[in-house]
């Protein structure tokens, strides 16, 4: 609901209140397996039978209240805004389970054999309160001038920590409204400076990659111990250790300082718009100093880090018309790089935080092709070709006896062991930074026609630069197995995996596989290294379309406004470096490495208005 109340010339009263209430009741009936065994078939075995129901609910409130008033005095527009802002969320979740079932086809928490019930009750929530005013200034319609604070609070924070307040302004200016800029208006239509900076709060702490509603306080989780009451015979409940909290902590700050132009050239027919940009994440919120390992439990989290992103944006669009076509072409491209710039992490363990650090990099070891018969003392092999003998010089893995077919790597320190070392950056080992997942030079090009009646569009979309891991998983950092052939001996081997060394195939572009059992040479050459580093650029026609509009003359006397037909495409391209099947595109993929995939579909349709 809203309400606006205007009780003097110029001044707007208004009030806003969002009230939602999400129900969500779910059921899940695990009715057991249906087999047959030796002839026999085999139905509903009641110990894999299950019944589960959960009720949440979730009610958000928001309300606004703000004052805006404007005054106009000759040349100049002057207008401003206070105001009000509270919103909370509460949620509660109940669910219960009930195992072996009587009868999975009536399922109920009092139909079972067992008493095996269990239920649990989760209740949270969070509230802001916020207050905002804005100032903004022009003068001719040619400067602009805008002044924004907020000062928020949030009920994640402990008491003394929960506001902050977060500044911001803008500039802009008109350039071709200036007379010195009129002889060039035959070339430039239009021209705009603008510059920004300001600060907004992050309130949202994680914990375990979810939300934590109360970072602030020790929890308690309640466990069944793993010993038994004498008396009782039953398992006792007891309490984990409970996390270390900061005695303060606070928002986070994310200052932006923003510089762009917006220009036409050519009677409009050319606009351009670029900006540059700093953002700097002050004060994030991570794991403070490490503590000793005698502590049993993990350091708590504080303002402890910053993190400052530089980057740019450019979009060009042209549009024109040749005789009866209308048409118009375009691209945008950005790309940014950001890197850690304070966090004490004296020991610069390559796990953590450090300065310097970028997103997405990837630590590695540099192949050097695989092991051969010839790195072996002569007559030392078997006829498997294994337990030979390494000729001197050639550097290994510690506690492990290569074998032809092996990933070799280079022994970057040069002490004849290929080794992690301590992991920190004044040893790395023998590995080094090999790449970066991040997704640099982004673009799209975008076009379209229109021709008595018919119309044309499209979208293209891509990453100019990345670099993908394919022997991990991205989303669960599990072994890819739509990746790598036989990592298990119970494994899908899709085609690109076939092309694996043997003594028939030495160049096979995956290492020597083993069988269950064999050691973990076949681990070893999986580590991450340059070798399987996959080049992430892509591109992708994301749209094509194509349309007919009837002419008006035939609609009306059919009495219809418009009636347009269209067919279209969706990802009718796909050009990238990854195996059929995967797509570099993806950040989040299972612990198997699979993916839903991209799907080019098609469809044809019609807008009607009457």
């Amino acid at each position: 609901g809203k309400l606006d109340f205007r009780p003097l010339n110029g001044l707007t009263v208004t009030g806003e209140y969002t009230f939602e209430n999400r129900v969500r009741n779910r059921k899940n009936i695990q009715n057991g397996p249906e087999f047959v065994d030796s002839k026999t078939f085999v139905k509903n075995i009641p110990a894999q039978t299950s019944y589960f129901r959960e009720n949440r609910n979730i009610k958000y409130n928001a309300l606004n209240l703000y004052a805006k008033y404007e005054k106009n005095i000759q040349d100049h527009t002057f207008s401003a805004l206070v105001g009000f802002n509270r919103e909370s969320e509460d949620r509660e979740t109940f669910s219960g389970t009930e195992r072996e079932l009587i009868n999975p086809d009536l399922p109920a928490f009092d139909l079972a054999e067992n008493d095996n019930t269990t239920v649990n009750d989760l209740f949270g929530g969070w509230a802001v309160l916020g207050y905002f005013g804005r100032l903004n200034y022009h003068f001719r319609g040619k400067y602009f001038l805008e002044v924004n604070g907020r000062y928020d609070g949030s009920s994640r924070f402990p008491n003394d920590d929960r506001f902050g307040f977060f500044p911001s302004l803008s500039a802009g200016w008109q350039l071709m409204s200036e007379p010195f800029m009129d002889p060039l208006k035959n070339v430039i239509a239009g021209m705009k400076l603008r510059a920004s900076w300001g600060e907004v709060g992050n309130q949202v702490v994680l914990r375990n990659g979810s939300q934590n509603y109360y970072p602030f306080l020790p929890q308690l989780i309640p466990t069944q111990a793993s010993w038994l009451n004498e008396d009782s015979k039953q398992r006792y409940t007891t309490l984990s250790t409970p996390d270390l909290v900061s005695e303060s902590f606070s928002w986070e700050r994310i200052q932006t300082l923003n510089l762009g132009v917006d220009a036409a050239f050519f009677d409009e027919r050319l606009s351009t718009t670029f900006d540059w940009y700093i953002r700097k994440t002050l004060e994030m919120l991570g794991r403070v100093d490490d503590l000793p390992s005698i502590l049993g439990t993990s350091p708590p989290s504080k303002n402890v880090a910053d993190l400052e992103t530089k980057g740019w944006e450019l979009q060009v669009t042209w549009r024109d018309k040749i005789g009866a076509v209308l048409y118009n072409i375009g691209f945008n491209l950005f790309d940014n790089t950001a890197e850690i710039t304070n966090y004490n992490n004296e020991e610069g363990v390559l796990s953590d935080w450090y300065i310097g650090r970028q997103p997405g990099e990837i630590w590695g070891y540099v192949t050097d092709g695989y092991f051969t018969v010839n790195d072996f003392v002569d007559g030392t092999l078997d006829a498997d070709l294994t337990g030979g003998v390494l000729r001197e010089g050639i550097p290994t893995f510690e506690n492990m006896d290569p074998n032809p077919g092996d990933i070799k790597f280079k022994d970057l320190d040069g002490d004849g062991i290929i080794s992690p070392g301590a992991s920190t950056l004044t040893d790395p080992g023998d590995r080094m930074i090999i790449g970066n997942s991040t997704r640099r030079y982004q673009f799209g090009i975008f076009g379209g026609a229109e021709f008595k009646g018919f119309d044309l569009s499209f979208r293209i979309a891509g990453v100019g630069q990345r670099d993908v891991n394919m022997s991990r998983t991205t989303g669960g950092g599990g072994l890819n197995r739509a990746y790598f052939p036989f990592i298990t001996e119970f494994e899908n081997v899709f085609e690109h995996a076939l092309d694996h060394w043997t003594p028939d195939n030495t160049n096979g572009f995956f290492p020597r596989v083993y069988g269950p059992g064999e050691g973990n040479n076949y681990g070893r050459s999986r580590s991450v290294q340059t070798k399987y580093l996959v080049d992430g650029a892509y591109w992708t026609l994301q749209n094509i379309t194509i349309g007919y509009t009837l002419p008006k003359g035939i609609l009306s006397k059919l009495h219809i406004d418009n009636l347009r037909v269209f067919i279209s495409g969706e990802n009718l391209i796909n050009h990238h470096h990854a195996p059929e099947g995967l797509h570099p595109e993806f950040t989040t993929q299972s612990n198997n490495g699979g993916v839903y995939p991209y799907l080019k579909s098609y469809a044809a349709g019609l807008n009607l208005t009457l």
